[in-house]
């Protein structure tokens, strides 16, 4: 199951370039999950993976009756390699050959409903998951809550006051700033209107 379009997570490697600069911003509480195991450990998910076995249960059958034909096909084509002829030899390759075919095709459509059928589901849950996250991360107080899932890593909620990108941004600008850019506290707080002054005559403010 896939739930990579439910978990735009948020790379960490911005605590690695200022370690000094964010000693005062270390997380002091910070809690980990597996946000696939929690999604497919759901009651609803459990419910809802029945439910599938039973919507798409018709379709498994005929795939499942198809393999019990080809198996005797290919039984037959064995036990009869010195009794049948090359006709009959023939017709039962190409009987093989056709079925084969018809089960490949109806069982790339049973995988792709279903996984379509699943990830609606997880997407779903996953949506109302990381709500409850974020609640629970400011009711307990916790500065990060990581997801642990087997495939990536990354955070799931953040205090405010956790977030760095403004500091980090600042450090970076003083470290490189742009040639020619006057400095930042010459720059004027509030935009004021120089005098101006009128050709051949006195200076007048407008």
């Amino acid at each position: 199951m896939k739930i990579r379009a439910i978990l735009p997570l948020l790379a960490l490697s911005a605590f690695s370039l200022a370690p000094a600069a964010l000693a005062q911003a270390a997380p002091t509480k910070i809690r980990v999950m597996d946000m696939r195991t929690a999604i497919v450990q759901t009651a609803e998910a459990q419910a809802a993976v029945a439910q599938l076995k039973s919507q798409f249960a018709s379709q498994s059958a005929a795939i499942d009756g198809m393999d019990k034909e080809l198996d005797g096909i290919s039984k037959r084509l064995q036990a009869g390699q010195n009794t049948l002829s090359q006709d009959e030899q023939a017709k039962l390759q190409r009987q093989g050959s056709l079925l084969t075919n018809q089960r490949k095709r109806a069982a790339d459509a049973l995988a792709e409903q279903s996984e379509a059928a699943q990830q609606d589901i997880i997407d779903a849950i996953g949506r109302r998951m990381l709500d409850l996250v974020e609640t629970y991360g400011k009711e307990n107080g916790l500065d990060f809550v990581l997801t642990s899932s087997a495939d990536t890593i990354g955070v799931l909620y953040k205090a405010p006051n956790m977030d760095v990108t403004m500091d980090i941004v600042k450090l970076y600008d003083q470290k490189y700033p742009v040639k020619g850019a006057a400095p930042a506290a010459a720059k004027p707080t509030t935009p004021s209107t120089p005098p101006v002054k009128k050709p051949g005559g006195p200076g007048q403010q407008n």
